[in-house]
């Protein structure tokens, strides 16, 4: 009741939004994993005007189930997570088409560029109330998956989490068509970040000074993960090479077309 609480009372102030000339906004997001071991933990977008910066903050519980080839739970766990390495931050620049990133293959942390995307969304008549804002529905699709964003008009700034850009407003909540993956904004407040007096590249300390572009990055990881398998499997001849599906927030490449 007192988080449901402290986040009416701090989106009552969203109609000072319209009285600011510098369109920086600060919005923390709540995120579940509903995968093979569930996973939740807060993420903080920060925004000044045709920039954004996402900082995941990944150290929270996992809980898990493990079955038998039938699906029968034999065993249920649950774990506390310490935070990664590396806490991800996204970089979206709306003015210059320009989508950064980290990510990282082994040990070695890289600056990566993505493909920017104008998401083509399609916004619906529906509608509902979040947190006292007017919400509406709409829907894109990127990178194999279907998403759903309820966004308001209310903040007029064109961010979301993670990828999830365009819209005519912020988004609010997010999620999949299958709700593997489901983000909530649980706090908004109206002020701009140090961070973005800083270079981007120098936020993490990174293998590579020169961003590498995304598709080359997923080409050098395969080949890494690739390598790794060849190497257990020459020490340990029982083991085998299994398949594991792709069930990440992105499935399929425009490249991949």
């Amino acid at each position: 009741m007192k988080i449901l609480l402290y986040i009416f009372l701090t989106l009552l102030y969203y109609p000072l939004f319209g009285q600011s000339q510098n369109q920086c906004a600060e919005v923390e997001y709540s995120f579940f994993g509903n995968t093979e071991l569930p996973t939740s933990y807060y993420a903080t977008l920060y925004i000044n005007k045709d920039i954004s910066l996402f900082h995941e903050k990944i150290n929270g519980a996992v809980r898990g189930e493990l079955k038998t080839d039938d699906g029968r739970v034999y065993e249920s766990f649950t774990t506390s997570t310490k935070p990664r390495f590396l806490e991800p931050y996204f970089k979206i620049d709306r003015s210059k088409h320009e989508i950064f990133f980290f990510e990282v293959i082994g040990a070695n942390t890289y600056l990566i560029q993505d493909n920017y995307q104008n998401l083509e969304w399609l916004i619906t008549d529906e509608n509902k109330i979040i947190n006292n804002l007017s919400c509406n529905k709409a829907i894109t699709n990127f990178r194999g998956r279907q998403w759903v964003a309820w966004f308001t008009t209310e903040i007029p700034l064109s961010f979301g989490p993670w990828k999830l850009h365009g819209l005519p407003g912020l988004i609010i909540e997010a999620y999949d068509a299958t709700n593997r993956y489901t983000w909530r904004a649980v706090k908004i407040k109206f002020e701009k970040s140090d961070l973005f007096n800083r270079d981007f590249g120098s936020l993490i300390k990174t293998k590579n000074t020169k961003p590498i572009a995304y598709r080359q990055f997923l080409l050098n990881s395969k080949e890494y993960d690739n390598n790794v398998d060849a190497e257990m499997m020459k020490n340990d001849p029982n083991l085998r090479d299994i398949s594991v599906p792709n069930n990440g927030l992105e499935t399929k490449y425009e490249w991949e077309k």
